[in-house]
Parts: structure tokens; sequence; C-alpha cells
């Protein structure tokens, strides 16, 4: 997300609709990529790459505790529930 940070704010800034804003990062280009069939949204069967947190991430995260959970290939990787107890 770091290459895509400074363009989401950019977006939002611009008056895009958060989801909008992140739809123009992700979805369009798989689109125009003809690869929006394994790319570009959340849905079962597709590759993705995320994370769970607190506010929107690369826009206003700037505390790694505000990251709840990171999924990489569709699957949870990092759980903050993990380490609560710790």
């Amino acid at each position: 997300m770091m290459l895509a940070a400074p363009a989401l704010r950019e977006l939002v800034n611009k008056g895009y609709d958060q989801n909008d804003a992140l739809r123009l990062l992700t979805l369009n280009p798989a689109t125009i990529m003809q690869r929006d069939d394994r790319y570009g949204k959340l849905a079962t069967g597709m590759d993705a790459n995320f994370l769970v947190a607190t506010g929107v991430p690369a826009i206003d995260i700037t505390n790694v505790e505000d990251i709840k959970a990171v999924y990489f290939q569709g699957k949870k990787v990092v759980s903050r529930e993990l380490w609560k107890n710790s």
C-alpha cells in the first residue's frame, strides 16, 4: 500500500468517496489488464492481499497497532488476537 497511499489520499482530497477511490486503484486496473477474474476485489476464489484495521488503510493509519489482521493470497497470516494474551 505504500505506493497506493498518496494516490488514495489525493483522490479523497479531490472529493472521491473512500470506496470509489479504492476501486479506482484496485478493480479498475485489474479490469483494464483483463485480470478482474482473479484480482481487484474481495470475493470467494479471488487472489487477495489486504489488511484489516481501524481507520482507512493507506489514508489514515499511522500506528501499526491499528492493524488487526493481514491476509496474503486470501489466507490470514497475521492476527493481533494471537498477541492479546501474550
